[in-house]
């Protein structure tokens, strides 16, 4: 009776590899199959389920969420572009960012500047403090002659260029600069994400492109409405009197600060940039985020908010609360 036992097992187990190798081989004729008729391979789930998140991961503390596509959207000299500079060369560092700690390996960073002269550039990066640093996984480019990235010959030079240097963050400064069409046409808006825009998120590069705001500053930057479509996040910068707000004009990510406070601080011998620490607003997102947690509606009532933070035990100020519902309203309708 064992022996049967043993041998039904053995049975089983026979059929069962049987089963998975032929399951396999399909599989590998499939793909084999695939690639013979050039078609994109769809996704591995057990890989993606095998992939770090990077749900709440941030390269630049409460801005940049790593792997995403972000906007930074201003009008002319209110310092979008020094604000840029001084994160971008933190992050190639591996200093603290903008006041915060937590780098702690430089990171192989582009930057495509179309508009500063490298003396400029030289002024910019003392006035920071970082004259004789080393600055060898900071990749910058001044006035490049790149070919258009709305193009397939720009973004094959794109490319080559990141298969390089392997940037973990690419900063584009300004976006109309680097295509050829009409920045007022969605075509080529679009023609820059299927070019060069869709390359860089394959690839899990975090990217940030500044662009100047509009005449109407409620519609984000200036030129095609299209200039949304594939942006993850987008800021509007404000500057006033050395107070630079930046507010959350559309997100994909719930779990962004609706507004963030950076004030330009000038020390005996260079000049930074350092996120303020907004307690009132740390309440009011992390409300945000358990309300989002929770599954809860996003008309919820204040007491309904109230009852559901009473249930996590994490009661909170009713103005906060309202802040936070409020907050979560605007978020959806971006």
């Amino acid at each position: 009776m064992t022996t049967q036992f043993r041998a039904n097992n053995l049975e089983i187990d026979d059929l069962s590899l049987g089963g998975e190798l032929e399951g396999l081989s399909q599989r590998l004729s499939e793909t084999s199959e695939a690639l013979f008729l050039k078609l994109p391979p769809p996704v591995i789930w057990a890989e993606l389920w095998d992939r770090e998140s990077k749900v709440g991961q941030f390269l630049v503390p409460r801005l940049v969420p790593k792997g995403r596509n972000v906007a930074i959207v201003a009008k002319a000299k209110q310092g979008k572009s020094l604000l840029a500079l001084d994160f971008a060369a933190s992050v190639a560092l591996g200093t603290s960012i903008l006041g915060i700690e937590g780098n702690e390996l430089p990171t192989s960073v582009m930057y495509l500047d179309m508009e500063m002269t490298q003396d400029d550039l030289r002024e910019r990066m003392v006035s920071f403090g970082h004259k004789n640093a080393d600055l060898s996984s900071f990749h910058y480019f001044s006035l490049p002659e790149l070919a258009p990235l709305d193009t397939s010959e720009g973004a094959q030079q794109l490319g080559r260029m990141v298969s390089f240097y392997r940037p973990e963050l690419i900063v584009i400064d300004t976006l109309g600069r680097v295509v050829q069409g009409d920045e007022n046409s969605a075509d080529t808006v679009r023609a820059f994400y299927r070019h060069s825009g869709a390359l860089l998120k394959s690839k899990g590069i975090t990217t940030v492109r500044l662009d100047h705001e509009g005449k109407d500053s409620s519609s984000g930057a200036r030129g095609s409405s299209a200039k949304g479509d594939d942006i993850d996040l987008a800021w509007r910068l404000t500057n006033i009197r050395g107070k630079i707000t930046l507010t959350r004009q559309l997100s994909r990510l719930n779990w962004v600060p609706s507004s963030v406070s950076i004030e330009v601080v000038a020390g005996a011998s260079c000049a930074s940039h350092r996120i303020v620490d907004d307690s009132a607003s740390r309440v009011v997102n992390e409300i945000v985020g358990l309300l989002n947690q929770a599954g809860a509606e996003i008309d919820i009532s204040i007491t309904g908010a109230q009852r559901i933070l009473a249930g996590l035990d994490r009661t909170r100020r009713k103005s906060d609360v309202a802040a936070a519902v409020r907050a979560r309203k605007e978020a959806s309708t971006s």
